[in-house]
């Protein structure tokens, strides 16, 4: 017998009589729920229900998860393992004895920070210290352990970057009076404005960079970082909208077209001001103005006449874009930027009745998107032939349910797709996909709130093990410990 077996109860010996037969039952419990993972046998049924089964149950389903040591593998590296389940191979003896099992647990988001604090105590493994130094779930106190006393730069710098490391922590490695984990402290959102002064003095231009960008970067540093005359801190600075109107200009006149284009972009640049971009040579500095929308009408119309295309498509997707231009742009020769005005938030239906006959379908496919487009203009786009254009129509709250019941048939699975997602949709509709030869859809339809638990109930013996995980799962999450 193998030694995952060793650490587990028989399921056999633990089985209800009629266990089998509250399979064919709408469960009303988590215990009657468990029961039916238990009969089922089935790897992925036991880990959807573990968390909502009683302590003998879960002996039952511990032996159907853990019998094989394959299966044990799986579960550990799993991203939908629950945390329940992870829980429970922590407590199992041999996990200490099996380093595959170890570095997957320690690699799982999921595992729980109780599980990490007592494997940091029992294992002293460097590989596997690293791999807690990284994990998402790790507790500030055993990441403030590491960063007190691990001499392993890669494991500091790790800490560093782990977005559990609160400000403790990283003051810590702050406190080891090396540069080295400067770029990845400024990189973590718990960086204090305290460390972020300390860190831009010393560090190097790009450094200096990153501190600006950090969302802590206090507004005096500002003032500090104005005399820098580094090209990759200037960049950065440009984009603060605290900088001072007269460093803004000086910024806008700049050599570099990076800085040109960040100051356009930025708002805090006065929007009667902006005319010195629409003239720039850079079209990337051209393109930073045309999203913007406090746009005078005069800058819109030089800006729907740039040669360049992406100008053009930047001011297309505008949403303050005046309408007589938006109307220009529906013809321009460049089918992006007919797209680009179909996906405007303003554009008016009676424009996108007019893209709606495009020649291209990834224009005619934008307006089958559109929230503005209304119910005529849906049941004519049902009749295109491009998928793009049919899975807009699918997933379109404006579309009649007469047409979503006829998509829902529709060979590619992306329309049906469509059908599944579209927040109108009926449960007549959305009964005959229950059957859907694609797994996915039967994963989402699991958890879709136009079916009924009665409805759902019969995908628990779906062939497909990723279905059944999701509706064992969708069932224990609604009835827990009922």
């Amino acid at each position: 017998m193998s030694a995952w077996n060793l650490m587990t109860v028989s399921s056999s010996m633990l089985k209800q009589p009629d266990s089998r037969q509250a399979a064919f039952k709408l469960p009303t419990s988590g215990s009657m729920l468990a029961d039916v993972a238990i009969a089922a046998d089935d790897v992925y049924s036991a880990a959807a229900v573990y968390a909502v089964a009683s302590t003998w149950q879960q002996k039952a389903l511990r032996s159907v998860m853990f019998g094989k040591r394959r299966d044990v593998l799986m579960l550990a590296r799993w991203e939908h393992t629950p945390t329940a389940v992870l829980q429970a191979m922590w407590q199992g003896s041999d996990v200490l004895n099996d380093h595959s099992v170890q570095l997957r647990l320690l690699r799982n988001a999921n595992t729980p920070a109780q599980s990490l604090i007592k494997h940091s105590q029992q294992v002293n493994a460097q590989s596997l210290l690293g791999l807690i130094s990284q994990h998402p779930q790790a507790p500030a106190v055993l990441l403030k352990q590491i960063a007190v006393v691990d001499e392993d730069t890669e494991h500091l710098k790790s800490v560093c970057r782990n977005q559990a490391a609160d400000s403790e922590v990283l003051q810590a490695l702050l406190d080891r009076a090396s540069a080295d984990f400067d770029r990845d402290i400024v990189a973590n959102p718990h960086a204090s404005a305290q460390m972020l002064h300390a860190i831009y003095r010393r560090g190097d231009p790009y450094v200096r960079a990153a501190v600006l960008g950090h969302q802590a970067c206090p507004a005096d540093l500002l003032d500090v970082a104005t005399d820098d005359d580094e090209l990759v801190v200037q960049r950065q600075l440009a984009r603060d909208e605290r900088l001072g109107l007269s460093k803004l200009q000086e910024f806008a006149k700049h050599e570099d077209a990076a800085v040109r284009a960040t100051v356009a972009a930025n708002r805090g640049y006065p929007a009667e001001q902006l005319s010195i971009f629409v003239v720039d040579t850079s079209p990337a500095v051209r393109r930073a103005l045309a999203a913007r929308e406090d746009l005078s009408d005069s800058l819109m119309r030089q800006l729907s006449g740039d040669e360049d295309a992406w100008v053009r498509q930047w001011l297309g997707r505008n949403p303050a874009l005046r309408l007589d231009l938006m109307w220009e742009l529906a013809a321009d020769p460049v089918l992006d930027v007919r797209r680009a005005v179909a996906r405007n938030t303003h554009c008016p239906a009676i424009l996108l009745e007019k893209l709606a006959a495009d020649e291209s379908g990834w224009v005619r496919a934008a307006v089958a998107y559109q929230s503005n487009a209304g119910r005529e203009l849906m049941m004519q786009l049902f009749r295109d032939t491009d998928i793009d254009v049919l899975s807009g129509v699918a997933s379109n709250p404006k579309t009649p349910m007469a047409l979503l019941k006829r998509l829902a048939k529709h060979e590619d699975a992306d329309v049906r797709r469509g059908v599944i997602l579209n927040p109108t949709v009926k449960r007549e509709v959305l009964l005959p996909m229950l059957e859907d030869p694609y797994y996915l859809h039967r994963v989402l339809l699991t958890g879709h709130k136009k079916l009924t638990e009665a409805d759902k109930w019969p995908l628990h013996e779906d062939p497909d093990n990723r279905v059944r995980f999701s509706v064992f799962k969708w069932f224990a999450d609604r009835l827990g410990g009922v």
